[in-house]
């Protein structure tokens, strides 16, 4: 069959039919069109899709992507992914939208997600006694759960000994780094370092709901001077150097892996202690990769929910923690399978974790080895107070990183810093309302 022919036979198969909430589409087997909005994390979803177009009988599910990828505009992008979930309806109007810590609570707040309560309690599937349920209640907003997760990432603070035996405060941290001659709060470069802060402490900062903000707070003037103070450097001998001198460290860290987990006991030579972000609500903050949600107008609900609920079986959640390596997940059962198989395997990791090294031609790697008193404080880290990490998405980072940079390189008045900062993000946060 040429191009032409094969075009005009699609257009025989594809009627498009009055609009119920999706593209109002229907194949050639009859199947109505169920669209889920992503924003540059379709990887899950495609092997998510592909089974529900195999076995559903009455829908058929397309993605539409609308991440800038590698070379668009992000703020362009994002525009459009938001403009289509908040229209209410239109020809593309999505279904089902898939997003990460960055848009959920946004999107959430401005009454774009139906309550996904009802669907959870009546699907067979779910069980919440075996969910981490302190994980999943971090995506909760006025007690209704407008999204559902199969992964995420525990952003904490960890520390040595010495550093567990000080009284925590943002005060007393700025005045450790400040005096201390070795990188205390992090192993990463000074932007990296400040946005890492920030996914801690930033909705304490900005009110999404009503969209406004006021960084005139000493929290996060702290959060800027330890951020000034930051040795550029990221030497974790210097780390190694101070845990074997007892000297107090924190560490700023996403906990993307149970290996870098143990590799961070292992560098602190098993003295380490997890400590909750002071002044923040939530002592540990839920970074998710891939949040379920159903959108409020979407006509389609039940449809979509049979879509979601594929990413509560456990063989789909084994495989997807098995491919990626840098999540962890909010399944019990799951998370018990995944330590079973992987408690006596190696993983060489690079060598800037030092410790017990290998090497592999010109490259160096260190051997890690998960062991059975990491998983014990990885557990003791889900007893812990846990919230949804901050919204922060690329703009606001350019925004905030931009000014301190004025401050802190070319001298840029305190106060404008601080005002230039309220206004430029008043005027994104209008703009994405």
């Amino acid at each position: 069959m040429n191009k032409r022919a094969a075009t005009v036979f699609m257009s025989v198969l594809l009627v498009l039919m009055p609009a119920c909430g999706g593209g109002g589409v229907v194949d050639a087997y009859g199947r109505r069109e169920l669209i889920v909005a992503a924003f540059d994390n379709v990887g899950l979803l495609n092997k998510l899709a592909v089974e529900f177009n195999k076995s559903n009988e009455r829908y058929f599910v397309t993605i539409d992507d609308y991440g800038p990828g590698v070379d668009g505009d992000y703020r362009d992008s994002l525009r459009q992914f938001d403009a289509a979930i908040m229209a209410g309806s239109s020809s593309r109007y999505p279904d089902i939208v898939v997003t990460t810590s960055d848009h959920y609570a946004r999107l959430a707040h401005q009454g774009a997600f139906a309550d996904l309560t009802p669907y959870l309690e009546a699907d067979e599937r779910y069980d919440r006694e075996n969910m981490f349920e302190k994980v999943l209640d971090a995506l909760l907003m006025d007690g209704k759960q407008y999204g559902m997760a199969v992964d995420f990432a525990p952003h904490i603070l960890l520390m040595n000994n010495a550093g567990a035996a000080l009284e925590l405060s943002l005060e007393s941290m700025v005045k450790l780094q400040r005096e201390a001659d070795y990188p205390v709060s992090g192993i990463l470069d000074l932007g990296e370092n400040l946005v890492y802060w920030l996914l801690a402490y930033l909705d304490e900062f900005i009110d999404w709901e009503t969209g406004t903000c006021d960084f005139d707070d000493p929290r996060f003037l702290a959060l800027v001077e330890m951020t000034a103070d930051y040795p550029q450097t990221s030497d974790l001998g210097s780390f190694a150097e101070a845990a074997l001198e007892n000297e107090p460290i924190f560490m700023n860290c996403q906990l993307d892996s149970f290996y870098k987990l143990q590799a961070i006991i292992n560098l602190f030579d098993g003295e380490m202690t997890i400590s909750g972000f002071p002044e923040s609500e939530g002592e540990v903050k839920a970074l998710f990769a891939n949040i379920f949600s159903i959108t409020a107008n979407s006509r389609q609900k039940a449809a979509a929910w049979d879509f979601i609920s594929g990413c509560l079986d456990e063989e789909f959640q084994m495989a997807n923690i098995d491919n990626r390596y840098f999540c962890l997940p909010v399944s019990k059962r799951v998370f018990d399978e995944y330590v079973a198989r992987h408690s006596e395997e190696i993983i060489y990791m690079q060598r800037a974790w030092i410790r017990e090294t290998v090497s592999f031609g010109d490259e160096v790697y260190e051997m890690t080895r998960l062991h059975e008193d990491t998983i014990d404080t990885y557990l003791r880290m889900l007893d812990m107070d846990i919230s949804g990490a901050s919204a922060f998405p690329q703009t606001l980072a350019d925004i905030i990183g931009d000014e301190i940079y004025l401050y802190i390189y070319e001298g840029k008045p305190k106060e404008l810093m601080i005002d230039a900062i309220n206004n430029r993000t008043s005027l994104y946060l209008k703009e994405i309302k």
